[in-house]
């Protein structure tokens, strides 16, 4: 019988997006009850069954299942240590590929992965935007577009203190929906919000993997909102040339503060009014600004004890003072609940447990003209182009001047009212 379930796949490109995709999956497992060799435990409830990001199956020891997934680097180093680690067992020694430059190894990986899919809807891509590995990335990009044409290509886009021209004019040119989170960013969080000192790598890592766990909820779970990959383009992006989302998490709790006996996770309109719209809460570096001007936004709830009449007109009331939409595409914004309750990392927690955490999704306009500038102006002053880095950052500018364009309209429409 045909898998009514319709298939996501997540490819990990380079060193930090397997560290974070490892944990990503590590946190799917503990949320659909699943040791970490992908066995069930016991009989799981159809709610919280595995669905889109894994492949049923049974053998001698009961129904287990495959992630849909392939960690990708130039060399074996990261992917040695993710062999070493408690999540060994969940994957196949197919599904780590040590490539060199070529990307036509992962693409032969790819069609066979594929080939065994029911109703295979797209991908999903964790990658950083400068490294080794950037290139290989831009490759398999438009490859992937190229072949898959009619597919969803959604990014987690890392980004560090510098960003590859020629890979961001790729993406920006390949990917339909690209989600960016700033290193920085996720730094700032942990030092000031969940303080932690000297927050290392794997900190900053697990952060991500819960906030881009937060992001697939919607697909592993029953959800009326961003249920499927052509939903985060459609209700996200639209008709827009802004392609870049923004991605708040609420609440950011430390794990110590979680441990009192007095502890009490914060209520629906708590966790939103006034965090979510502050710099604490936010994955990109960005100076905030008085009033938001946002073209969608989408709030998506996570949680057992959320009752829908929380998510009320006072609620909506008070984000709109903050945040205004624009509504030129009649994308605007969008609620959507799942009541499954939220994990946390058994062993190496940052996050206290809550109850209930909210994911903002916003296309800001702030923020695309942030990245945008950030790009243009760490290259303004570099003399030892190559000619296709000299390509690619016209590609960039002229992308952004039809942005401009686009914004200046906007601008009118806001004057106007």
């Amino acid at each position: 019988m045909a898998n009514d379930i319709r298939e996501v796949l997540q490819l990990q490109i380079g060193a930090e997006s397997i560290e974070i995709g490892n944990y990503c999956w590590e946190l799917y497992c503990l949320d659909h009850h699943l040791s970490f060799d992908g066995c069930s435990q016991g009989e799981i409830d159809p709610y919280i069954r595995p669905r889109c990001f894994f492949s049923e199956r049974y053998d001698d020891d009961g129904r287990n299942y495959r992630p849909h997934t392939f960690f990708i680097d130039h060399n074996g180093t990261t992917t040695d240590k993710i062999k070493a680690t408690k999540m060994r067992n969940l994957y196949h020694d197919n599904q780590f590929i040590v490539s060199g430059k070529s990307s036509e190894l992962i693409m032969d990986e790819i069609r066979r992965e594929i080939e065994s899919y029911d109703q295979f809807q797209g991908f999903m891509i964790s990658h950083s935007t400068n490294g080794e590995c950037s290139t290989l990335s831009s490759e398999l990009l438009a490859n992937l577009k190229s072949e898959y044409a009619a597919k969803t290509i959604v990014t987690n886009s890392i980004i560090a203190s510098h960003i590859d021209t020629r890979h961001m004019a790729n993406l920006l040119n390949y990917a339909d929906v690209i989600i960016p989170m700033e290193y920085k960013a996720a730094f700032n969080i942990c030092q000031h919000q969940l303080q932690i000192d000297m927050p290392t790598y794997s900190n900053v890592s697990r952060l991500i993997a819960t906030c881009w766990s937060n992001v697939t909820c919607s697909m592993r779970f029953d959800s009326c909102l961003l249920d499927c990959l052509n939903e985060f383009q459609t209700r996200l992006v639209g008709r827009s040339l802004s392609k870049l989302i923004t991605s708040y998490l609420s609440p950011l709790i430390p794990y110590a503060c979680g441990q009192s006996d007095d502890f009490k996770s914060p209520s629906v309109y708590d966790m939103c009014i006034p965090t979510l719209i502050q710099s604490s809460t936010r994955f990109i570096d960005q100076a905030l600004t008085s009033r938001h001007f946002v073209l969608s936004l989408c709030l998506l709830f996570h949680g057992e004890n959320i009752i829908p009449k929380e998510i009320g007109q006072n609620l909506i009331c008070d984000l709109k003072k903050s945040i205004r939409f624009l509504e030129r595409d009649q994308l605007g914004l969008g609620c959507g609940i799942n009541y499954h309750r939220p994990s946390i990392f058994d062993d190496h927690s940052e996050i206290a447990f809550t109850d209930k955490q909210v994911l903002m999704l916003a296309n800001e306009i702030t923020t695309s003209k942030y990245l945008y500038d950030m790009i243009l102006n760490q290259n303004e002053n570099d003399s030892a182009k190559t000619h296709e880095e000299i390509e690619a950052l016209e590609r960039l500018k002229t992308t952004y001047e039809e942005f401009e364009d686009e914004m200046f309209d906007v601008n009118n429409e806001i004057l106007s009212t």
